[in-house]
């Protein structure tokens, strides 16, 4: 085999090996009706089973809907997502709405590393749950932060739950942007 074929042979590797890769390094979007699903995708992103609603403690749904994006890291996962949205009809929404409220306080506006803590999409109205943690540093993330957002859909009876865990420490300029990138809600 001479040289030129060897290099070609060498160039025919490192390309199907880089596809290989590309195609590994893809975030993939889960999603799923099944409360067995819910359960297993919250066991497997970090610290999600500590702050993501039990099934016994979200009310008597109609429907729900739970989704999933696995990270695009290659090696090692630094950011994971999970999110939980449940339809209700109107009397036990405003129930679980009205629980929700007593149970968390949210970020106020202009706290800590996320600058914009409100954001609508579609029906939905969503805040940062302000609790050291869900929001920001914490003991349980050595680095980075760790983040539960509610949203609140009155024209559907719906309640979202995003739990977002990030290795990293930066700055959500935009929450908006931020969950359109980060969850699927439907």
């Amino acid at each position: 085999m001479s040289i030129v074929e060897k290099v070609k042979t060498l160039m025919v590797i490192i390309g199907i090996l880089s596809i290989c890769l590309l195609f590994t390094s893809c975030s993939r979007e889960y999603s799923s009706n099944d409360e067995e699903d819910y359960e297993a995708y919250v066991s497997e992103v970090n610290n999600a089973e500590l702050y993501m609603p039990k099934l016994d403690e979200i009310g008597e749904y109609e429907n729900i809907l739970v989704t999933r994006k696995t990270p695009n890291d290659i090696f090692i996962s630094t950011t994971d997502a999970v999110a939980l949205i449940v339809q209700y009809d109107e009397a036990q929404y405003i129930v679980e709405m009205l629980k929700i409220k007593a149970k968390y306080e949210f970020v106020p506006e202009g706290g800590g590393f996320v600058t914009d803590v409100d954001a609508a999409i579609g029906n939905f109205s969503f805040k940062v749950v302000d609790d050291i943690d869900f929001y920001g540093f914490s003991d349980s993330v050595l680095m980075g932060y760790q983040l539960l957002i509610i949203g609140f859909d009155d024209v559907n009876y719906k309640v979202a739950y995003l739990y977002h865990w990030d290795h990293s420490n930066g700055e959500i300029e935009s929450l908006d942007r931020f969950i359109k990138n980060k969850y699927v809600l439907d």
